[in-house]
């Protein structure tokens, strides 16, 4: 995915996760022209649910929502029934945010990682579980921010959690990783872990980045929770 956003009913960009190329002005005359094609469908349909539009070069997918709707640009080719399963986990989450705060007080510059992101604890502690540490499915647009391909397996955690890890296991590198879905205790290990610095516009504290291939693999969504337990010295350990 290249990039998504979440507009209102008056085609307000309330978040977006797209690369600095599209600048607001773009953003704000696509939401526009989305709102009124929207309103144009509905009015002579019994409603619509989803809108896949195929382009030259890519495909704009429209998540249509009560109070506005996901808008979100994609490669050429994708997966559609693993992106309606994270579209559906985002949507419950908006909606949930439309209810709870009004437009106005929402800043238009304000990421769609952080409206999807679970809460986190405030101490910076990794939660524990056996020998393994508890992190967090991150968000769809956490995900989209990842340079890789949505359709390979892959996993990315921050540079800071890389640190408490190998800090707590007193080890200088993580290189393979071993996780566990926490409800159906089903488990792969990955060799290839990308790690990346935390910035001003994600929040990855407690949080594990996947590809929608890895999480249709390990059966998870964003918000579920994963066991980690490292690689130490030909043992995982935790």
């Amino acid at each position: 995915m290249i990039g998504c956003l979440v507009c209102n009913s008056g085609g307000e960009v309330l978040a977006n996760a797209f690369p600095p190329i599209f600048d607001m002005d773009i953003l704000l005359n696509t939401s526009s022209l989305s709102v009124d094609f929207v309103a144009g469908l509905n009015e002579y349909t019994s409603g619509v649910d989803l809108i896949d539009l195929h382009c030259s070069e890519g495909r704009i997918v429209i998540k249509n929502m009560p109070k506005g709707f996901l808008l979100l640009l994609c490669a050429g080719t994708f997966n559609m029934q693993m992106l309606n399963i994270a579209l559906n986990v985002a949507v419950g989450k908006l909606k949930a945010a439309f209810t709870s705060s009004p437009p106005a007080s929402v800043s238009p510059a304000l990421p769609v990682a952080d409206q999807l992101a679970p809460s986190k604890p405030t101490d910076g502690l990794l939660q524990r579980d056996g020998k393994g540490f508890i992190l967090t499915v991150d968000s769809l647009a956490a995900s989209a921010k990842i340079p890789w391909d949505q359709m390979q397996e892959g996993v990315a955690i921050s540079k800071k959690i890389s640190e408490q890890i190998c800090g707590i296991l007193k080890i200088d590198a993580i290189k393979k990783i071993k996780l566990t879905n926490k409800t159906t205790r089903s488990s792969k290990t990955f060799s290839k872990i990308k790690f990346f610095e935390r910035d001003n516009d994600q929040i990855f504290d407690d949080n594990i980045t996947i590809t929608l291939a890895t999480a249709e693999t390990m059966k998870v969504k964003p918000g579920d929770e994963l066991i980690v337990e490292v690689n130490v010295g030909g043992g995982l350990f935790g």
